[in-house]
């Protein structure tokens, strides 16, 4: 048997395993992963992605998917790769929602149900799927399966034009082509309960239901299947998003699902159907002529906020392509999918897939070919520098992804470490003329001298989260989207209903008392933190502490209105004065005043993320809040609660590494070790106080299985765990 190795992939943080003898890509669909894919067969460049660490070989591929200079640079094509160690692998095309939203690939035994002639040259091919399989295939609308062509090993992709697998039947449109491997078989090779063998679900080509735009979708041929599965999950769903489908064809006798489309415009009232005939012989045609395009270009202005789905021949694909992005169509609003001629064995040819490489992480389309333009002449003086005039300068790797002024963590340069390693200036690495800019009181660039502690290079530092702007504005959004799910799935259960009235006054006094001390942190001590550390590194760490710490306590705040509001005797304004006055809080909240007015950014790290939150914010978040939610009935609060919990995670691996690089600092450890077990012995005693004072509220829930004195004693663990590593002493007064 094969081993086993785990895959992790960036900037996503997904984690996979894969066996030595399957590929990545192969490995990710067994696991319910979708990466963005297309031909499976190392041909069309759209799994792409970059190699970051690990051993991992690829098979056989086309150089026109994969160039040698960018194989030597490290990149990989996943539907090639077998990887022979833990590997890390940088996604370059990527939709994470449609990543997160993945179904596992599986193969089932169908039989042939029926086959009927829509056209002269198109066919509806329904299979039967067998009892149980419903559970086992599923499929998102808009995806494909790969049937296998009988006595061979070769296989064809056809989208399916039904809504679910649990229809029982698996439906296609497919064309025929004279002498297709398969598709000749849909004339006198198959027959009603013949055996069709199907892998799948593939292919992204589906709803984003989070946007909200318009739709426009344009097809031809046997590229309606996709689009009718999209247009029958939108009926099913209620969807009233504004919808129009552009449909081209030759003839009149070539439309196809006529009662179908007319059905569904029942269904949907924003939903037109434009059918277009590009061969106007029969004289009562009074609908729209010429090619789709044509007909999309005469009926539509401006597409920018539209959704636009394509699906059809590449003839029709290269034609709208650069026709959307004249219309206004961002490249990330362009979903499709592109069929091709696969030539066989002896001159026969089929119909194939072969989505084309993603232009942006939320496309499945290509850049079309460049083409001669005509450019007007300039009425006025055109300045043109050569690269040396204008300054440019060149170095061995200057054109390469490994830039060679700083070394890598790993084998290859993360996205992390290129965007963040060495961004500011910095006198001490590359900015050879000193600050060029500074402070009112003469201080330049990035002071040292903002904390006490000392170190030998501070750039030493980067954050394990690999967190930066891209990543927090995705991960945050991500997080705020499942609590508005979930927060939406409970209103509609009556979740809130049979809560004990004595757990409805816990979360409207202490949850919400809670609610202040991550926002005080969030604004008042990392926002102000970040931006006096002497790296980026550390700055943006500490930046992203901080937008962790606000969204969390924004989203306390909304659940509060949404309580207030959901008829439970809530009352969403006891917190202020919790926060005020109540005795078991005035400890916490003197903690976190405290906190804010430390003037040294690394003393003020290190007081909250390593004493205070291990102690209080722990010890309330995780050891009560979490543990006693379920008891009283609530499976709505953890779901929250647990956001901040996994924030925390996050934040305190960031801190861990930054102490424990100044703890075993070469030069300045001892330094920092005892200027670190100061600050311990002054802010530990603060939050020991602050702890012991919130005891009064574990009693108040109606069931409690916690007793304080387990909960503190679990938290306190967790802080003697942390100190141990970063050989620190554990104070006396941290004993029960």
């Amino acid at each position: 048997m094969a081993d086993t190795h785990k895959v992790r992939f960036e900037p996503v943080g997904m984690e996979i395993e894969a066996d030595e003898d399957e590929t990545v890509l192969d490995a990710a669909f067994r696991q319910g992963v979708m990466l963005i894919h297309g031909c499976k067969e190392g041909q069309c460049s759209a799994c792409k992605s970059f190699l970051l660490d690990g051993d991992l070989q690829m098979g056989r591929y086309s150089t026109f998917a994969l160039p040698d200079f960018e194989r030597d640079e490290g990149y990989v094509l996943l539907c090639r790769s077998h990887i022979y160690s833990d590997t890390e692998i940088e996604l370059i095309n990527y939709d994470e929602d449609m990543i997160r939203s993945g179904l596992p690939v599986v193969t089932v035994q169908t039989e042939v149900d029926s086959l009927v002639e829509l056209t002269h040259d198109i066919s509806l091919l329904r299979l039967r799927l067998p009892a149980g399989s419903q559970s086992t295939l599923r499929f998102h609308p808009g995806q494909y399966v790969d049937i296998t062509v009988p006595g061979t090993d070769e296989h064809r992709s056809f989208s399916m034009a039904n809504l679910s697998a649990a229809e029982g039947h698996l439906e296609f449109i497919i064309k025929r082509y004279p002498g297709g491997r398969f598709s000749s078989l849909l004339e006198d090779g198959l027959a009603v309960g013949d055996p069709l063998r199907v892998t799948g679900p593939y292919g992204t080509f589906t709803l984003r239901v989070a946007s909200d735009r318009r739709l426009v979708f344009i097809g031809g041929g046997a590229g309606m299947a996709p689009i009718l599965s999209l247009l029958r999950q939108m009926a099913e769903s209620g969807n009233e998003r504004e919808a129009v489908y552009y449909y081209g064809a030759r003839t009149e006798d070539d439309l196809i699902q006529l009662a179908e489309l007319a059905r569904l415009a029942e269904q949907l009232p924003s939903f037109r159907f434009v059918p277009c005939l590009s061969d106007r012989r029969p004289r009562d045609w009074a609908g729209e002529t010429g090619l789709v395009t044509d007909v999309l270009e005469r009926q539509e202005d401006n597409l920018a906020d539209c959704d636009v789905y394509l699906c059809g021949p590449p003839p029709m694909i290269d034609a709208a392509l650069p026709l959307l992005e004249g219309m206004g169509v961002p490249e990330e609003q362009i979903f499709f999918d592109k069929f091709t001629i696969t030539a066989a064995a002896g001159g026969l040819t089929d119909r194939r897939r072969i989505p084309v490489p993603p232009m942006s992480q939320d496309t499945e389309r290509c850049a079309p070919m460049a083409t001669a333009e005509n450019t007007a002449p300039r009425s006025f003086p055109r300045i043109e520098f050569t690269g040396a005039e204008a300054g440019l300068k060149e170095f061995p790797s200057s054109k390469s992804r490994s830039y060679s002024y700083f070394t890598p963590r790993k084998k290859r340069a993360t996205m992390y470490e290129d965007v963040t390693v060495d961004v500011q200036p910095d006198p001490e690495r590359h900015l050879s003329q000193g600050w060029i800019y500074g402070f009112a009181d003469g201080k330049g660039g990035y002071p040292v001298d903002w904390t006490v502690l000392r170190s030998g290079d501070w750039h030493q530092f980067l954050d394990p989260n690999e967190e930066w702007e891209q990543t927090i504005y995705r991960n945050n959004s991500n997080v705020v989207r499942q609590i508005q799910l979930n927060l939406e799935n409970a209103k509609k259960a009556g979740a809130y209903r049979d809560w004990p009235m004595a757990w409805v006054t816990f979360l409207e006094r202490h949850l919400g008392a809670w609610m202040h001390a991550e926002h005080g942190l969030g604004m008042h001590v990392f926002t102000s933190e970040q931006r006096s550390a002497p790296t980026n590194m550390i700055n943006t760490a500490i930046a992203v502490n901080s937008a962790h710490k606000l969204r969390f306590a924004q989203d306390l705040a909304l659940y509060n209105l949404d309580l207030s509001e959901a008829g439970i005797g809530f009352d969403g304004a006891a917190h202020k004065d919790v926060w005020h006055s109540d005795p078991a809080w005035q400890g916490v909240r003197e903690n976190v005043e405290r906190l804010t007015a430390i003037g040294d950014w690394a003393e003020s790290l290190f007081a909250t993320n390593v004493v205070f939150e291990s102690l209080v914010g722990v010890l309330f978040r995780s050891h009560l809040v979490m543990q006693v939610a379920a008891r009283n009935g609530d499976y709505v609060t953890p779901t929250l609660v647990g956001t901040g919990e996994h924030d925390h995670d996050r934040d305190q691996r960031y801190t861990r590494a930054l102490f424990r690089m100044l703890t075993r600092d070469e030069t300045h450890g001892e330094y920092n070790r005892d200027v670190l077990q100061g600050w311990l012995e002054t802010w530990l005693p603060l939050s020991v106080r602050a702890a012991h004072e919130l005891q009064p509220i574990w009693s108040q829930p109606q069931e409690k299985p916690a007793t304080f004195a387990d909960s503190f004693d679990a938290a306190t663990a967790g802080l003697r765990g942390l100190l141990s590593d970063l050989n620190l002493s554990e104070p006396k007064g941290l004993a029960r």
